[in-house]
């Protein structure tokens, strides 16, 4: 176990203090602090605790909390490292008329981090007429056929 929660008034909250200890780490609530090195610095914080929201939504945050403050020119590597580099498709005029007629497949992976079972891709297909959608996991890419 790496940490441990508590719920106060209807959310979980990280005990720091278990969890600093078990890590042999010292937190801070305002910046995020690893060995006195701040890993994740207090303006770029509720970026990632909002699941890191654009900065134009962020901007319309103070004026709701005057207290939120964050770094308008700040650029967030996990943002960057996480959009696709490849082109959008050329728009299609196929339009399935009966189940199972045409089906889309799309292909992801590696993670970076596999999952419990050692997957590292997932395969996505779509039925056109229902928009039905299977994911399947894949250890590697030959496991498509």
């Amino acid at each position: 176990m790496i940490g441990l929660g508590e719920q106060f008034e209807g959310l979980y909250r990280l005990n720091l203090d278990f969890f600093a200890s078990s890590l042999n780490k010292t937190l801070s609530i305002n910046n995020i602090v690893v060995n006195n090195l701040t890993i994740i610095p207090s303006s770029a914080l509720w970026h990632f605790r909002l699941g890191h929201v654009s900065y134009k939504r962020l901007a319309h945050m103070p004026q709701v909390y005057p207290s939120l403050s964050f770094d308008s020119n700040a650029t967030c590597d996990i943002c960057h490292f996480s959009r696709q580099k490849q082109l959008p498709f050329p728009l299609s005029s196929s339009v399935a008329s009966n189940k199972f007629e045409l089906l889309h497949f799309d292909i992801w992976g590696p993670f970076a981090v596999p999952s419990i079972h050692n997957h590292k891709y997932f395969l996505t297909i779509l039925k056109d007429y229902s928009r039905f959608v299977w994911i399947v996991l894949l250890k590697s890419k030959f496991e498509v056929s």
